[in-house]
C-alpha cells in the first residue's frame, strides 16, 4: 500500500472550491471536511486538502525540508 498524500492549499472560497471540484467529477472525503475545509479526493492515495484563507490561519513559505541520513 503506498503513503497517502495530502496537498493543502489555501483558496478563497470553500464552497466555491466545493462546487468547482464536484462539477469536474470529483469526490470528497466527507471525514475531514467542515465549513472551512474540503478533501478533494484525487486518487486512491491523493488528497487534496482545500482550506478557507483567511486571517486565522497563519501564512506559511514554502521551505525545503533537509532529509534525514
Amino acid at each position: 500500500m503506498h503513503t497517502p498524500i495530502f496537498v493543502n492549499l489555501p483558496v478563497a472560497d470553500v464552497d466555491r472550491s466545493r462546487a468547482l471540484f464536484t462539477e469536474l467529477g470529483y469526490s470528497f472525503n466527507e471525514a475531514f471536511c467542515n465549513d472551512k475545509t474540503i478533501v478533494v479526493v484525487l486518487a486512491d492515495n491523493l488528497f487534496a486538502m482545500l482550506m478557507q484563507r483567511d486571517s486565522s490561519i497563519p501564512s506559511t513559505r514554502c521551505r525545503p525540508r533537509m532529509r534525514p541520513r
